[in-house]
């Protein structure tokens, strides 16, 4: 793996709703933003970004492979050719499908201070004789969030179960720094043929995110 420093920088905005029921997933769903950002992307890769819980206060939260992490998972809304540039967006529907377990605001405490993790996923081609298939999902950025903090509202006060994040903190910007500086666009397009470079476009499992390609 290169030891090559990173090759660039993605700023993020986390947008939270206005209000929040405790316990309840995030409605409308959380927006995820990242701005001025280039890297090399082949257009028919699935690219996935997952949000996590990271830190509570000062205590940092302790993952397991053994249980299921509460966090918030889906496919990139955007308008993708060969490079990202420019403005995208992640959109998370509680109701999409493979979309994992929302995040729950059940345990959040007013007043408290909360930290999260964004990781961005692609999940490359894989060429076969008999069927072209999805592989395994490779991270490819990860960024931790500034700390968001959880208010409460002077209009809810008689509803203590309402939150309300803290509009200074709720635009948590954060630089991500790609994981794999050394791939190229020239080699990933090598290793992983766009739609254009398939003999029979019309065949495979294209998903292509070009939104109008």
């Amino acid at each position: 793996m290169s030891c090559l420093p990173p090759r660039d920088i993605i700023s993020l905005k986390v947008s939270l709703p206005v209000a929040q029921e405790a316990g309840k997933p995030f409605d409308p769903p959380l927006l995820v933003s990242a701005i001025g950002t280039s890297f090399p992307v082949n257009s028919d890769d699935l690219y996935l970004a997952r949000i996590s819980l990271d830190k509570v206060g000062d205590i940092a939260i302790t993952r397991s492979k053994d249980r299921t992490e509460m966090v918030l998972e889906g496919e990139l809304e955007a308008g993708l050719t060969t490079e990202l540039d420019g403005m995208l967006f992640f959109l998370f529907d509680r109701k999409m499908e493979r979309t994992l377990k929302p995040l729950q605001l059940g345990a959040w405490t007013i007043g408290q201070r909360y930290r999260f993790s964004i990781q961005i996923f692609a999940c490359r081609l894989n060429r076969h004789p008999l069927n072209d298939y999805w592989g395994a999902k490779e991270l490819v950025g990860e960024v931790l969030t500034h700390e968001i903090a959880s208010i409460g509202h002077s209009s809810i006060r008689a509803n203590p179960d309402m939150l309300v994040p803290d509009r200074q903190l709720s635009e948590a910007i954060a630089g991500m720094r790609i994981t794999n500086p050394s791939t190229d666009l020239a080699e990933m397009k090598k290793r992983h043929p766009t739609r254009d470079q398939h003999d029979d476009a019309t065949k495979g499992p294209w998903r292509t995110l070009a939104r109008g390609a």
